[in-house]
């Protein structure tokens, strides 16, 4: 087993009436790389999201075809094709999709093909990533007046080994 099983941790609430800010979503994550996937999964099952990953696009539709989450995470670049097309098919329906890449020139492909947002890898802020999945998702937790909506980017030399 290359990666030992995670320690029990108690989740915490992190708004009010002792509920996570994702509680209940249902969220799928469709991207080749581990350590996006296994960043991913650190953020967002700690913010109360349940997750279902999909490491191509044929396991995304055989996937999609049996269970319909709340929100799909899309990488753009895929082992078996391109993002976009799955993103079209999914936003031609009107379901919420996040396109995501690690190239910045992604995010004009992304939304051309109807997602309804995206954020650059790395990822830059954990806060930031829950509080745009719960706006698309829910419309709470809009972005305050005068705060910076797009997510910092990360470190650009955590890539180097994805």
């Amino acid at each position: 087993m290359p990666f030992p099983p995670e320690p029990m941790v108690t989740q915490i609430p992190l708004h009010g009436a002792g509920r996570l800010p994702l509680h209940g979503l249902s969220i799928l994550i469709v991207d080749d790389s581990r350590f996006t996937c296994d960043a991913l999964r650190l953020i967002l099952q700690r913010a109360g999201a349940r997750l279902r990953r999909a490491e191509s696009l044929e396991i995304a539709r055989l996937h999609l075809a049996f269970r319909r989450p709340d929100l799909a995470i899309i990488d753009l670049g895929l082992p078996d094709g391109r993002g976009e097309d799955l993103i079209a098919e999914l936003a031609s329906d009107g379901f919420p999709v996040l396109g995501l890449s690690g190239d910045p020139d992604g995010r004009a492909a992304a939304l051309d093909a109807g997602a309804t947002a995206f954020v650059e890898k790395p990822l830059g802020s954990a806060a930031g990533l829950v509080r745009l999945i719960r706006q698309l998702v829910t419309g709470a937790g809009a972005v305050e007046k005068g705060e910076d909506p797009s997510l910092p980017v990360g470190d650009p030399m955590a890539l180097r080994d994805d």
